[in-house]
């Protein structure tokens, strides 16, 4: 794990544990970026990366982010409430199965 990797896994358990939303730029597997707001619900390590849960105020659904792809990740002014259908059980309730693997 680089140190960088070790610093968004810091700041994106405080944002869990604190409620803040998180801003940040993402490069996806096909190396498009984009500027992202998200409402982090957890962490995940999938054997070689550590992701982001979370419910994407750009895309207005859940995503999940590989923190090796993010930079630029803040913890903003903003914190978001917690609701049942933008909540962790909720994201694995309907994408559990697709979630299962990844890239």
């Amino acid at each position: 794990m680089t140190d960088e990797v070790r610093k968004l896994i810091d700041l994106a358990e405080q944002a869990v544990e604190s409620l803040h939303i998180l801003s940040f730029d993402y490069e996806d597997q096909h190396g498009a970026k984009t500027h992202r707001r998200a409402h982090p619900l957890g962490l995940w390590f999938w054997g070689k990366v550590w992701t982001l849960v979370a419910w994407c105020e750009t895309r207005d659904d859940f995503r999940m982010f590989r923190l090796d792809r993010a930079t630029g990740m803040a913890i903003t002014g903003d914190r978001f409430i917690p609701v049942a259908a933008r909540s962790l059980t909720e994201c694995l309730r309907l994408h559990g199965a697709e979630y299962g693997s990844q890239d």
